[in-house]
């Protein structure tokens, strides 16, 4: 053996062995890393950040990981109680403010199921079981009861900007709260029919945390003041510049519908074409329902005959 090759090793391990017994001895007893403190800005400021956070993801294009618990549907498109589609599938999760959404869930290569925004129209398609397809417009009347109306996965996404003046803004125990009101107009309940009350309602919650100050849960209502989504925005990474959640817990409230989406290959400027987004028939699906057509009437039951008068 070469003597200076012996000397070369030698030397080391002589003084890396009472390091590591040192370290051995002193580590146990060193005190575990500070989490980062919290900052409490002023509401100008977390509106500030929200917004420019908000003007800078346009859109989003990722692979992820799909679990799904979807009602099942009549033929009209409302959820039947109590009966379930539950899958676990790869996919892809497409968005494009204001409206374009494309998520689709594969089992192999065999897409399972489809739900599909644009600026007009939704639709969603499942082929297994039903092999149905449901599609409608936003300003069709089949809108107000669609059990998971994608624009509302894009509005708790939190990437919309709210006013700089936003009215509503509260601080809680762990979390800030950026508030966004609805107005709707009702007939009065009291007074003359006629008349219309202009009522202002919690129409969206946003709640942010206090370290990064990055949204982590949106709650939407409705004008009676019921939850109608909840999502959760998980996992926070930096992804081209704006910190994105890695995983996205959404609960559509009314059916106990729910979708968890883990994202990976995530892109913000990947480019985006229209024919994505554009309303087809799904191939292979035996059932177009369009969700805008009156649903059958019962007609109204027969009056039971007058009892006759007592003598």
């Amino acid at each position: 053996m070469n003597p200076k090759s012996e000397r070369r090793w030698g030397l080391p391990a002589v003084v890396i062995v009472p390091l590591v017994l040192a370290c051995a001895w002193v580590l146990p007893g060193c005190p575990p890393p500070k989490p980062p403190e919290p900052e409490i800005l002023p509401r100008a400021s977390l509106v500030e950040r929200y917004n420019a956070r908000a003007a800078a993801i346009q859109k989003l294009w990722a692979r992820c990981r799909i679990e799904a618990r979807v009602p099942k549907m009549d033929k009209h498109g409302r959820a039947v109680q109590g009966r379930y589609d539950v899958w676990s599938l790869d996919g892809n999760f497409l968005l494009r403010k204001p409206r374009d959404l494309a998520l689709v869930g594969r089992a192999l290569t065999d897409p399972v199921f489809g739900l599909y925004s644009n600026s007009q129209m939704y639709w969603f398609w499942v082929k297994p079981g039903g092999s149905t397809e449901y599609h409608g417009r936003y300003d069709g009347p089949g809108a107000g009861t669609f059990p998971i109306r994608p624009d509302y996965l894009l509005e708790t996404l939190a990437i919309f900007p709210v006013a700089s003046d936003v009215g509503y803004f509260r601080r809680g125990d762990e979390f800030d709260f950026l508030e966004t009101m609805g107005i709707d107009v009702r007939q009065s309940r009291a007074g003359s029919p006629d008349e219309a009350a202009l009522v202002v309602w919690l129409r969206q919650e946003v709640a942010l945390e206090r370290v990064h100050h990055d949204p982590v849960e949106v709650r939407l209502y409705d004008t009676e003041g019921e939850p109608l989504v909840i999502s959760r925005l998980l996992d926070y990474q930096e992804v081209d510049g704006q910190r994105l959640p890695m995983k996205l817990v959404y609960r559509f409230v009314p059916t106990d519908t729910t979708f968890t989406l883990w994202l990976k290959d995530v892109s913000l400027t990947k480019e985006m074409k229209d024919a994505w987004f554009e309303y087809r028939p799904a191939p292979e699906v035996k059932q177009h329902v369009d969700l805008d057509e009156s649903p059958p009437v019962a007609p109204p039951a027969e009056a039971p005959p007058p009892a006759p008068a007592k003598k």
